[in-house]
C-alpha cells in the first residue's frame, strides 16, 4: 500500500503523524515479525517504509530507520520516551534523555518551514483482516487534527462545507486543515477528521476499520470483492462502544446492506 501523506505544521506535526508508524512498528516487533532494525540507512528513495515493508524489500531509508529504532528503543531499551525527531532535515530517533541519534546517510524531508505542509511518502504492509496499519498512523493524525481544529478554527465536518470524494491511487492521507482547503477527502480522512471534533470535545474517539464485502461502485479502494473502510469508533463512559461514518454522511455511495444496518442504527438512536 502507497501513501502520499499531506500534513500541516512542519517537523513537529510530521513527528506527532509519524508516531503511528511507531506504533505499528512496535506492534509487529511485539508478534515477532521483523528482525532488528539494521545499523545503517541503506536506501535513499525518500519513503517511509514500516518495519515489515522494509524487511521485505531491504530499502531502509532515514525515515524508515527512525520509526523502526524508535520503536526498539520502547521495547527493548526500555525508553519510553523515545521518539522521531529530526536533525538538519533529516529524520533521527531521540532517546528519552534528548540525545539525538543520528545515521549515517538519509535524505532530508521536505518541509518547507517548520510550520508549513510538507508532502511524505509512506509504504506499508497490510498483513492483518483489521489493516491495523491505517488505524495507527490515522489515530495519530486524529490527534494532530484534534490540534488543529482547535488552533485554527476549521469548520465542523458536518457543516456542509466537506463532502466524500475518492481520490483513486496512490492513497492520498490528508490532515483536517487540508481536507478544509481541498472540501473533500475519503473515508480515512474523514474518519480521522470527525475523531480529532470529538477528542477536542472530551470523547473517547479513534479511527477503526471495518471489512467491507462487496463494496459499491465508486467506494473506492478497486475493484475487489472486498475493501478496509475507516469509520469513527465512540467509546461511552459506560463502556459500550458505538462508530459514526461520516463518509455514509457525506455522499458515499454504499452497498444496500450497509444502508439497510446505518437505518436500523438511527432509528435505536446510534450513530451509523
Amino acid at each position: 500500500m502507497r501513501v502520499v501523506l499531506n500534513v500541516h505544521g512542519g517537523q513537529q506535526a510530521l513527528a506527532d503523524v509519524m508516531e503511528g508508524l511507531v506504533q505499528r512498528n512496535m506492534r509487529s516487533i511485539r508478534a515477532g515479525r521483523v528482525p532488528r532494525a539494521p545499523s545503517r540507512v541503506n536506501c535513499t528513495d525518500g519513503v517511509w517504509r514500516d518495519a515489515v515493508t522494509a524487511s521485505k524489500d531491504g530499502c531502509v531509508t532515514a525515515g524508515t530507520l527512525a520509526a523502526w529504532r524508535t520503536a526498539e528503543e520502547r521495547i527493548y531499551g526500555e525508553d519510553s520516551a523515545a521518539r522521531i525527531g529530526f536533525e538538519s532535515g533529516r529524520p533521527v530517533y531521540v532517546s528519552g534523555s534528548g540525545a539525538v541519534m543520528g545515521f549515517a546517510g538519509g535524505e532530508r524531508v521536505r518541509v518547507p518551514g517548520d510550520r508549513g505542509r510538507t508532502n511524505e511518502y509512506m509504504m506499508l504492509t497490510i498483513d492483518d483482516s483489521t489493516a491495523s496499519p491505517v488505524v495507527d498512523i490515522n489515530n495519530a493524525i486524529a490527534r494532530h487534527n484534534a490540534k488543529q481544529i482547535e488552533a485554527k478554527g476549521l469548520p465542523r465536518l458536518y457543516s456542509g462545507t466537506i463532502r466524500y470524494q475518492t481520490e483513486g491511487s496512490p492513497e492520498l492521507w490528508w490532515d483536517a486543515e487540508e481536507i478544509a482547503r481541498r472540501g473533500h477527502d475519503d473515508c480515512e480522512g474523514l474518519a480521522a477528521y470527525r475523531a480529532g471534533e470529538l477528542l477536542n470535545a472530551g470523547h473517547d474517539a479513534s479511527v477503526y476499520c471495518r471489512l467491507i464485502e462487496g463494496p459499491a461502485s465508486g467506494m473506492g479502494g478497486g475493484s475487489g470483492v472486498r475493501l478496509f473502510h475507516a469509520v469513527t469508533k465512540i467509546r461511552q463512559p459506560d463502556g459500550s462502544v458505538v462508530y459514526d461514518d461520516p463518509s455514509a454522511v457525506l455522499g458515499m455511495p454504499v452497498p444496500r446492506w450497509y444502508m439497510d444496518q446505518s437505518r436500523r442504527r438511527r432509528a435505536a438512536g446510534r450513530p451509523i
